[in-house]
């Protein structure tokens, strides 16, 4: 038997170390979702129970189904309000601090909110707006005389502008800041100065030479958070666990799983509809002017 060369010899080696990570994605993304395909063509009140075939009969109750639409709007609308707050707020922190000498000691204090479990962080504000006198936002402004009767906070009326309100909080910071700061860093600094001997001034170095070198990983941001928006769960269940105002696909679904007569196989066709709607989302924006990474 002829020994084995040095080229198939690296070849093997890399397919063993791809290995551990293509049976980790194998065992709990492919299987799962092409297990979830298969369920949305099923009416399943238990997984112990009778599967009943419905074909495309679930992906027909989904799409008609107006609080899925009313869903998908509050998804659409929250996703969008968080990603221009955190984009912008996270350019504005990097360009401010990306060349300061106590760089790594922002890059720290940004990142604590996310340090924080989404679950630990929503419950806490469910602690702070409490919709009694006992609350800790209500008691103060009783205290100071501006309302007389406790805020309903978390009611239907008001939860969602709380929503909105709370996006605020740790925008721009986290992976956010550090994504940024690192690419404005890695930009060659002759490119600066090359816009300084043309006269350019410091916001229009800003906009006409680093902006655009820094796209790649704006793109990339862009990308996640649409994705991570159609995702959004736990900061929202966690803030108000029983209101239809925080009711996005993810929370949608979850409700679906849990009380639902509809069964997994209604909520594993959310779950695939959600899942086609960010992949169209995502065709659309690559074929952009502007929307590839290249």
């Amino acid at each position: 038997m002829s020994k084995m060369t040095l080229e198939k010899k690296e070849s093997l080696h890399s397919y063993l170390y791809l290995l551990p990570g293509t049976l980790v994605m194998l065992a709990f993304v492919l299987i799962p979702m092409f297990m979830s395909v298969y369920m949305s063509a099923f009416n399943i009140t238990s997984l112990y129970g009778t599967w009943t075939f419905t074909g495309f009969g679930n992906y027909l109750s989904v799409l008609g189904d107006s609080r899925f639409w009313a869903s998908l709007g509050r998804t659409v609308l929250f996703g969008a309000w968080g990603l221009a707050d955190g984009f912008s707020f996270g350019l504005l922190w990097s360009f401010m601090v990306a060349r300061h000498r106590f760089l790594n000691l922002y890059r720290y204090i940004f990142y604590i909110p996310s340090v924080v479990s989404s679950i630990t962080m929503a419950r806490l504000w469910n602690y702070v707006f409490v919709p009694t006198d006992y609350g800790f936002a209500n008691s103060i402004l009783m205290g100071l005389g501006l309302v007389q009767t406790p805020v309903n906070w978390l009611g239907e009326d008001m939860i969602t502008w709380l929503v909105l309100l709370l996006a605020f909080y740790g925008a721009g910071g986290g992976m956010t800041l550090v994504l940024f700061t690192t690419a404005i860093n890695n930009i060659e600094e002759s490119m600066r100065e090359v816009a300084k001997i043309e006269g350019a001034s410091t916001l229009q170095t800003v906009f006409m030479v680093e902006l655009p070198l820094i796209k790649p990983v704006i793109v990339s941001y862009l990308i996640l958070s649409i994705i991570g928006s159609f995702k959004a769960f736990e900061n929202l269940y966690g803030l108000a666990p029983n209101s239809v105002g925080v009711e996005t696909i993810a929370v949608y679904l979850y409700r679906n799983v849990q009380n639902s007569s509809m069964g997994y196989g209604y909520a594993s066709a959310i779950g695939v509809v959600n899942t086609l709607i960010v992949m169209i989302i995502m065709e659309i924006y690559t074929r952009l002017p502007g929307g590839k990474t290249e």
